[in-house]
């Protein structure tokens, strides 16, 4: 369970992709101060209009944001949840086990200085041979890379975003973003 300390919130967007039962969620740690569920609705439209979305494949639903805020109580965190229902592009899927990987850059080495957030809704246009990304116009690097900075930048009550941990190590500050150069896969062994 990630910890979430006073003055800080996970920020948890999850959807479905079209057509199946397979839900997805995105999250990145913030620190706030006064967030308000005006603050809430004006991510979830920036996240509703982003070019994340505009990038990625046809049956990709984006449904909801909830911002899982943190309280002296770790068991009993407020949630602030905001629905979206926005898909996404139109292009065709590159398959289900498929994602685009973008990397959270902070000072720290290690792997509490790493983290990483899987966007669902690779279109088959956007991958070239060898699971290399194709990117065309570059909106599809901007798009991933500057998502979570991108849809909370005009809220005042957002400060920064942050890596949360599990343990109780302080937030660490993410100080960029990086698109992997090629599509992350996921492996699935099957027992017999």
């Amino acid at each position: 369970m990630t910890n979430i300390p006073p003055g800080f919130a996970n920020i948890v967007v999850t959807g479905t992709t079209a057509g199946t039962d397979r839900p997805w969620a995105i999250s990145c740690g913030a620190s706030i101060a006064a967030l308000s569920l005006l603050d809430v609705q004006e991510v979830a439209t920036n996240m509703g209009n982003s070019d994340y979305l505009d990038n990625a494949s046809s049956d990709i639903v984006m449904q909801q944001v909830d911002f899982v805020i943190g309280t002296s109580d770790p068991t009993a965190p407020i949630h602030m949840p905001w629905s979206i229902a926005q898909s996404g592009g139109s292009g065709a899927s590159g398959g289900p086990q498929v994602a685009w990987l973008v990397r959270k850059q902070t000072n720290l080495g290690g792997r509490k200085g790493r983290g990483r957030t899987y966007f669902p809704g690779v279109t088959e246009a956007s991958v070239g041979t060898g699971g290399q990304i194709v990117e065309g116009d570059g909106s599809l690097r901007n798009g991933l890379e500057n998502f979570w900075a991108g849809t909370t930048a005009d809220v005042e009550s957002i400060t920064g975003l942050f890596l949360l941990h599990t343990d109780s190590t302080a937030p660490t500050e993410i100080q960029d973003f990086s698109l992997d150069g090629r599509v992350a896969t996921q492996r699935r062994r099957l027992r017999k």
